[in-house]
């Protein structure tokens, strides 16, 4: 018994968080979601993965050109 009431108040807990969640913009339809992916700049490639400007051309290139190719 005490271990079917543990379930139904986790179940409850997250159903809680999960439509408190869904409702952090009802009022403001219009609100940034942070979850969106963005697109970075080639000229700051580099710093995001952590490479050299010469390694992100090289890396660049060879992308590319398997994107033409294909």
């Amino acid at each position: 018994m005490e271990m079917n009431l543990f379930w139904i108040g986790l179940g409850l807990a997250a159903l809680g968080y999960f439509i408190g969640d869904g409702l952090k913009n009802f009022k403001n339809p219009k609100g940034s979601y942070s979850g969106y992916p963005y697109l970075i700049k080639e000229d700051d490639l580099h710093y995001y993965l952590g490479l050299s400007k010469v390694e992100r051309k090289k890396c660049c290139v060879n992308i590319l050109t398997y994107l033409k190719l294909n």
